[in-house]
């Protein structure tokens, strides 16, 4: 996985960078990937 960013410390660097600027974002309700994995297997 190291090797597609050159070293560790262009990829800690980038993983700072996306964490930094990054927001949470929370979904409340059902899932449809859940109710669609309920739905295949009954």
């Amino acid at each position: 996985m190291w090797a597609v960013f050159g070293d560790d410390q262009m990829a800690a660097a980038l993983i700072d960078r996306i964490v930094h600027h990054g927001r949470l974002v929370q979904f409340r309700g059902e899932s449809y990937r859940v109710r669609h994995a309920l739905m295949q297997e009954g």
